[in-house]
């Protein structure tokens, strides 16, 4: 592995550490999903530019969930179709 490689390895595993550590560890310590997505709602895109969230309420919040149970329809699609195709070749 050359130098670049591995610091580009570990900026993508810090990014991700990050994200885990803002998004699901409160989750988690609440034990209550509604503090992940309060971590995704309640931020400031444009620090240190702007504060606020111009982008809140911009999508209704009966949008915003059905657009959620459509992703995770199409997830468990894509995971199912992913299983049945390895079984054939299996």
């Amino acid at each position: 592995m050359t130098a670049s490689r591995i610091v580009r390895q570990f900026g993508r595993f810090a990014s991700f550490a990050l994200a885990i550590s803002l998004i699901v560890a409160p989750a988690l310590a609440a034990d209550d999903s509604k503090e992940a997505l309060a971590a995704l709602v309640n931020v400031q895109p444009y620090w240190p530019w702007a504060t606020g969230n111009p982008l809140l309420g911009v999508v209704g919040l009966t949008t915003l969930h059905l657009s959620c149970v459509a992703a995770g329809v199409v997830a468990v699609g894509i995971l199912l179709a992913k299983a049945a195709a390895e079984r054939r070749t299996v």
